[in-house]
């Protein structure tokens, strides 16, 4: 996510420690280093380690108990094409070619702003970078995702390019410019879709659609990035969700 300074000793570290943990040096259920040797690694105080490490845990990476250190966190189980929230918007966050004919590039570059965006991403009143992709089960439209960023966020990154991407939008964030995926908060709604959304969904206007919409957020509570999922009302597998108990790791 965003940092105050991009410079920030603690975000670097804990931008280091996540390719590490995506890398696979560090697997599920590995204990990280403990403090005092990443102080030795990094050449750096405690608290500054200990503010990296609260990044990492509020990404859902690590888990962290008293005594017991920091431990890497698997990811959730796959539930198929079931509605999972999380699971879809770290889809959309990562690489575009995971699922390939699964998912079309429809389009990626500078629109207007909806009003919704507009208010979730603290913007005034013009343009915004978006990204929208249609994704398919079966050949069937499963769901339309729109991944909406201020313009000096996607300035820079490549995420305009007509194709889908091989590499993550979360990676390209964290390589230039120096974001880290944290926080999210999600609101659900049931509404119409509107015709555009109507066409690339292959219903017809008076269909009821689930719309999520998730706003990542920075350590300092600034939105970064905004996510618009929305999905089919007819299908009897669409509230279908999996999550993890908080504690219910060590």
């Amino acid at each position: 996510m965003m940092i105050d300074e991009p410079s920030s000793r603690y975000a670097q570290v804990a931008a280091e420690l996540q390719r590490r943990i995506e890398d696979g040096e560090y697997k599920p259920g590995d204990l990280l280093p403990s403090q005092h040797q990443l102080v030795a690694e990094f050449g750096l105080s405690r608290p500054t380690i200990v503010q990296a490490l609260v990044m990492l845990r509020d990404a859902g990476l690590i888990s962290t108990r008293q005594g017991q250190g920091s431990t890497v966190l698997a990811p959730l189980p796959d539930v198929g094409a079931g509605w999972r929230r999380d699971a879809i918007l770290m889809e959309i966050v990562t690489s575009e070619v995971s699922r390939p004919g699964k998912n079309v590039l429809v389009q990626a570059g500078i629109r207007l702003a909806p009003p919704r965006v507009v208010s979730l991403l603290g913007l005034e009143p013009g343009q915004a970078f978006v990204r929208q992709r249609v994704f398919f089960d079966q050949g069937r439209p499963l769901h339309l995702a729109s991944l909406w960023l201020p313009l000096g966020m996607a300035a820079g990154t490549g995420l305009d390019a007509p194709c889908l991407l091989d590499d993550s939008v979360r990676d390209r964030l964290r390589r230039k410019k120096n974001v880290m995926l944290g926080q999210v908060d999600e609101r659900v709604l049931a509404r119409k879709p509107c015709g555009e959304e109507a066409d690339l969904l292959g219903v017809t206007a008076d269909t009821a659609v689930l719309n999520v919409i998730a706003v990542a957020a920075g350590p300092a509570g600034a939105p970064v990035l905004a996510v618009d999922v929305v999905r089919p009302g007819d299908d009897d597998d669409f509230l279908r969700d999996a999550y993890r108990i908080a504690g219910g790791r060590a």
